[in-house]
């Protein structure tokens, strides 16, 4: 894996923080562990996330709302007016899941999951667990529901979202973060959304996993989203939905 660009926060994952005047303007090799190769790397607004071959998952960049999923936000007093960020400047393996009951507490901690599939949005994350195993787990900011946890809350390590869980007879394919939402693709061609866009009716959020139903018999078979809309493609055609300011729709 090799990055380049801005690394003030670490996200580029090469060992150091570059000054924001003074950005990698050429490839820079990632090291990974050893016997670790990259399969898919994500990118948030100021942090970096790698799956390997062997379907761990490294994080590096900004902590601030628990985006990397080591257990903390990374917060400390700079001074008596200012916190500043531990920033993680090199590939780090997130090695502790969790899953919690209604009232966000935990109810189990484990580790040893495998993953298949990753997903960024601007300050949170999304994984899916490989097969035979079914558990979509998300972390980072919580605003607008985004976590699918029915509540606004950061998240700072993976947490399985509950209501996909109960799912039984769904299987999600895909997972796509926009910058304040996310969805999942499911094998038959289903889509479920959570979070919120722009122009989102009244302003208010989904905050849990819901399917899309105005998508009515469509078997959609890709999905993208940003940080103002959303467009999935089927064999019937495109449909988008959000806020256009530029033509997005």
């Amino acid at each position: 894996v090799y990055s380049f660009g801005c690394g003030s926060s670490g996200q580029l994952g090469i060992g150091k923080v570059l000054s924001e005047k003074n950005p990698a303007l050429s490839p820079n090799l990632v090291n990974l562990p050893k016997n670790e190769k990259g399969k898919v790397v994500c990118c948030g607004a100021l942090f970096s996330v790698i799956l390997s071959e062997r379907g761990k998952i490294y994080s590096f960049g900004h902590p601030e709302y628990g985006q990397l999923g080591n257990g903390t936000n990374g917060q400390y007093i700079q001074s008596s007016k200012k916190i500043g960020y531990n920033f993680v400047d090199a590939p780090t393996e997130i090695k502790q899941f969790a899953t919690k009951d209604s009232h966000r507490k935990i109810m189990d901690t484990f580790s040893n999951v495998k993953l298949s599939k990753i997903a960024c949005g601007k300050n949170h994350t999304l994984a899916l667990e490989a097969p035979p195993g079914k558990r979509v787990f998300s972390w980072g900011f919580g605003g607008y529901g985004r976590l699918g946890h029915s509540i606004s809350e950061d998240e700072y390590v993976p947490c399985v979202i509950d209501v996909l869980e109960r799912l039984k007879h769904v299987t999600i394919k895909e997972l796509i973060a926009g910058a304040n939402c996310s969805l999942s693709l499911t094998q038959n061609g289903f889509v479920y959304f959570w979070g919120k866009l722009p122009n989102s009716t009244g302003g208010e959020a989904t905050m849990y996993p819901k399917i899309v139903d105005d998508l009515g018999t469509w078997t959609v078979s890709s999905v993208a989203a940003s940080g103002q809309c959303v467009m999935v493609g089927s064999e019937c055609g495109v449909a988008s939905w959000g806020q256009s300011i530029a033509g997005e729709l």
